[in-house]
This record gives structure tokens, sequence and C-alpha cells, in this order.
């Protein structure tokens, strides 16, 4: 419920970090201010951007020989980041995207390598350990034979 100091006007119902409700007034026939409006459209231009490069990527993969390839799929694949690398600087460098969603997916594919780097090493060391050594066999010495 809106306080008695704000009752005359439709208030913007995004509700700030710190948990207060925003005070500015809704646009009309919206439920959000003038600011949050514009940062809403912003986020939704960077997600929009986002999947055309992911799905350009992902059409790469698929003409380099993977035709089951999909999008979901490119965070698991070395080469599919590699790619996506490619994708993303020829999108900067074109004007596709802007700088802060190729920055924040630059840290998304350095922190995916990474984990996909500590998976295949762990998956490595559980299957050295498996493989121990062969069994020893311990010879009697001659002279106990008899």
């Amino acid at each position: 419920m809106p306080g008695a100091r704000y009752a005359y006007y439709r208030r913007c119902q995004i509700v700030r970090r710190n948990g207060e409700q925003c005070k500015a007034p809704a646009e009309k026939d919206a439920d959000v201010c003038y600011a949050h409006a514009g940062q809403l459209a912003m986020a939704l231009r960077r997600k929009r951007e986002l999947m055309a490069m992911l799905e350009e990527a992902a059409e790469r993969m698929r003409r380099r020989g993977k035709p089951e390839f999909s999008v979901a799929d490119i965070f698991s694949d070395f080469s599919a980041i590699q790619v996506i690398i490619a994708v993303m600087a020829q999108a900067l460098i074109d004007g596709r995207i802007d700088c802060k969603t190729a920055g924040r997916l630059a840290v998304r594919l350095q922190m995916t390598s990474k984990l996909l780097w500590m998976a295949r090493r762990s998956g490595r060391e559980r299957f050295r350990r498996k493989q121990i050594q062969p069994p020893i066999r311990l010879r009697e010495p001659t002279a106990l034979r008899s």
C-alpha cells in the first residue's frame, strides 16, 4: 500500500535494492517510471543481442560438423567457447553489441572455461587413482622356498 504522502498518484512498482519502493510516478498506462522503463528496455535489448550472438555461434558449430549443437551446449564445449569469442569480437567491431554486454559475456566465458578445465582435470585424477599400479606380487626369498 502506498503511504499517505504518495497516495495521490500511481507509483512506480519497482522495488529498489534497499527494499524500498521507487517513489517516482509511473508513466501513463505503465507500471514503472520513466527511468526504470529505460533501464528495463536496455536490459531487454542486451538480452536480445546476447541471444543473437549465441545463436550465431551455435549455427557456426553446426556448420563445423556438429548438427545437433544447440545454444545450451555452448558453455560445455571448449571449441564452442572459442567460436563465441570470435563471434563476440566481430559483433563488437560491427557495433551489434555494446562493450558492457561483451565484457559480461567475456567474464562468463572465462569462468566457464576455468570450471571446464577443473572438471576435466578432476576427472583425469579420478581415472589415475582408479588405475593405481598393478598389484605387486611379493616373491619369497629363494632360501625360504625349500
